[in-house]
């Protein structure tokens, strides 16, 4: 490394024995910690860095394998995207059964992409979750279609109210404003008695 101090070792690791034992150097309260984490490959270096002390096998293509992890977190974001849309449906009394369901049954399929991304084998798992992420878009999409029917209702009720109320409100202004002409004039009222 360039600094903590110049030319120490970022990363140093020690076989001992059936043991082995890795270690990041560098200081974590540091600014590097900020661009370390911001670089677009730290889950992958920290997941082998678990790896390596395990002696678990590190995949060969680290491309793809960062293709998959990526893929993999954007299957977790679109599925919590999904739900959301899915309970905010409920509360409006959408039917979202048949959504759960068709969740339940693509995340079935995602604990399968998870055992051949652990097995290491990348290019059937990249294959599985770009089929799994369509999916899960569809099903985000039909989410969003229920949430419309059920806010559909809402917004014809609430048309009807203020409609209503709007010619309710007209009719009693028509008739005070513009059929006072039928009512005649008196010349004494009983609050003055005056004519």
């Amino acid at each position: 490394m360039d600094n903590n101090p110049p030319g120490s070792p970022l990363v140093a690791t020690w076989d001992q024995g059936e043991g082995r034992s890795l270690a990041l150097v560098f200081d974590w309260g540091g600014n590097g910690v900020t661009d370390f984490y911001r670089w677009g490959y730290c889950p992958d270096f920290l997941a082998h860095i678990a790896y390596f002390p395990a002696r678990l096998p590190i995949p060969e293509d680290m491309e793809l394998d960062h293709v998959v992890r990526i893929s993999l977190a954007n299957y977790r974001e679109r599925r919590l995207y999904v739900i959301s849309v899915i309970e905010f449906s409920e509360k409006f009394g959408a039917s979202t059964a048949k959504l759960y369901d068709q969740l339940n049954e693509i995340d079935e399929d995602k604990t399968v992409v998870d055992l051949l991304f652990r097995r290491i084998e990348l290019q059937q798992a990249h294959e599985e979750i770009d089929v799994i992420l369509g999916r899960i878009s569809e099903l985000g999409e039909e989410a969003i279609r229920a949430k419309d029917r059920a806010l559909l209702w809402i917004y014809i009720v609430e048309w009807c109210t203020v409609s209503g109320t709007a010619m309710v409100a007209g009719s009693i202004l028509y008739a005070l404003m513009i059929k006072r002409r039928l009512f005649r004039e008196v010349r004494v009222t009983r609050a003055t008695g005056q004519g």
